[in-house]
């Protein structure tokens, strides 16, 4: 009984950790899809809509390493040290 419980709970994280990853890769492929599109002109270059994308594109990879197993802070705290970097 035990283990059947053990089991079905692993199942759950899987398909959670699985639906993360996807949601990761998909919110890196629309920022990255918006930012080329407005560089090539395809879309307005609104100032806003390009923050909008910058920092969707941040978090991506801020959960990708969450994913790769940094903490939340740690995720964090890198992506502040990347914006002080481009600054």
């Amino acid at each position: 009984m035990i283990r059947k419980f053990e089991k079905q709970h692993t199942n759950k994280k899987n398909t959670i950790i699985d639906e993360i990853e996807k949601f990761q890769e998909k919110i890196h492929m629309s920022s990255v899809t918006a930012l080329a599109l407005m560089d090539i002109g395809l879309l307005p270059k609104d100032d806003m809509a390009k923050q909008k994308a910058l920092l969707t594109h941040e978090i991506s990879h801020a959960i990708k390493d969450i994913l790769n197993g940094m903490t939340a802070q740690e995720a964090i705290n890198k992506m502040m040290e990347d914006n002080e970097e481009e600054d």
